[in-house]
């Protein structure tokens, strides 16, 4: 078979096409350090770069996030420890001082006005924001959460001493039935509870009368729920109205009120008597929680909701800091005062409230004041309690953001030993397919220079 000149040249020129082919991948590789240019030239290696490059920016977003919830956080801890000092204040050195001495009325009056400042400028610091959010307002963070309405706290609109606007009531054999009321008469029952009474004389309609904050609603045991509710929603307004309990004159009507947990023809029967109960709403805004993800593999159990071990809770809600609705304390000698509030707001609003009266002796002040103090210094334990956690939470913030800055560190080196080549080998290899570019330039032009002058002669 004859080597012709043309297929020597043809062959030459696809060796020459390769050869500076190579030289010019080389000299990409040189300068960019890209261990390849496309994903076909290295499926393998560009598979495990785009995910290494996922799980760099997953990581950036959680150390984002980090960094976002670590400054919420250190603002309202920095803000809780200055409200501690003033709530602890307000006990050890104010209260006390003042019940223990010889003071006199005018004496403990000032107390009084410090305390009420005192208080005021708490509320205004709960009301603090970060940002355009406000650090203790819970899941609802561009609203205001506190407000002072008449010497009495609101929280989202809501009375934060209210424990009427949802009842739970039992009787003798382990039923229960609920009764839940409109919001519009949430704060006026505020402080009271209900109970049925179903010991009426036969044939008896239902009367409601009011002793001591404690709504009794009166039949005869023939009655079955959906007369209650009846009742409930329709002349009931009047009875309370009527009760002598000047605090009720303002409810106009009961038209929302429900009944659930019973079928509405099951018969009362026995009597009916509810425990204190909180609000439902203060209750779930006290819980609620906002999840941020930071890198912790959040997940949602089967209903939905977010497993709380997979994520961060950064909602700070400050009912839950203060306290909420209220309870019966015993003191020393036995005696129950009823309807003493749980929030610390609440409660300096009462014992400035006894401190102002001139008309109580020193030891009748002591005697007045005792469960609201008590009562005090249970709050506040709870208050110090949430404020530890607001710290332990910041430890576990910078423990995660640590570890998350590590993991950076590691993909990023991870990234380099797949996408990019070291230096030391990509120079010297341009060197390599440079040279043996020259020499195909050099052995091919004496080789076809040869053959040309053989086909002429």
């Amino acid at each position: 078979m004859r080597i012709t000149s043309q297929m020597m040249s043809n062959t030459y020129k696809r060796d020459v096409l390769d050869a500076y082919s190579s030289m010019y991948t080389s000299m990409r590789h040189a300068y960019n350090l890209r261990a390849f240019d496309k994903p076909s030239d290295d499926p393998l290696a560009a598979s495990q770069t785009f995910n290494t490059h996922w799980q760099i920016s997953l990581n950036s977003d959680y150390q984002s996030n980090i960094t976002n919830v670590t400054g919420f956080f250190n603002t309202a801890d920095s803000i809780t420890q200055n409200i501690d000092k003033a709530l602890s204040d307000t006990d050890s050195k104010q209260v006390l001082g003042a019940i223990s001495g010889t003071m006199n009325s005018s004496e403990r009056e000032s107390i009084a006005t410090q305390i009420l400042k005192d208080r005021d400028a708490i509320v205004s610091k709960l009301n603090a924001k970060y940002g355009d959010s406000y650090l203790f307002s819970g899941c609802d963070s561009l609203q205001t959460p506190f407000k002072m309405k008449n010497d009495q706290l609101f929280y989202h609109g809501i009375n934060v001493d209210s424990n009427a606007a949802s009842v739970t009531l039992n009787d003798q054999s382990s039923r229960s039935l609920e009764i839940d009321f409109p919001d519009s008469m949430g704060d006026i029952l505020n402080g009271y509870t209900v109970s049925i009474d179903a010991s009426g004389f036969a044939g008896s309609n239902f009367s409601t009368a009011v002793t001591d904050k404690t709504i009794t609603i009166t039949a005869d045991n023939t009655k079955d729920v959906a007369a209650l509710q009846s009742y409930l929603q329709g002349s009931f307004s009047n009875d309370l109205r009527n009760s002598g309990d000047a605090h009720l004159a303002g409810i106009t009507s009961t038209a929302g009120i429900t009944v659930e947990g019973l079928d509405s023809s099951i018969q009362l029967s026995q009597n009916f008597s509810s425990s204190k109960a909180v609000s439902s709403k203060l209750e779930n805004l006290a819980n609620e929680s906002a999840y941020v993800d930071i890198g912790l593999g959040i997940s949602t159990d089967s209903s939905g909701n977010i497993d709380s071990q997979s994520a961060f809770d950064r909602s700070l809600p400050g009912v839950s800091f203060l306290g909420y609705g209220t309870s019966d304390v015993t003191d020393e000698d036995g005696n129950v005062a009823k309807d003493v509030p749980n929030n610390l707001i609440s409660l300096m609003t009462k014992m400035a409230g006894l401190l102002k009266d001139g008309s109580l002796s020193n030891t009748e002040l002591i005697k007045k004041i005792s469960p609201y103090r008590q009562q005090y210094s249970e709050s506040l334990d709870s208050f110090e309690s949430h404020q530890t956690e607001l710290g332990q939470n910041l430890n576990f913030l910078e423990d995660t953001g640590n570890y998350l800055s590590n993991l950076s560190l590691n993909l990023y080196e991870k990234d380099n030993s797949v996408e990019f080549v070291d230096p030391t080998q990509a120079i010297p290899d341009f060197y390599n397919q440079q040279n043996c570019y020259l020499a195909c330039l050099k052995v091919g032009g004496q080789v076809l220079e040869g053959s040309l002058m053989d086909y002429l002669r």
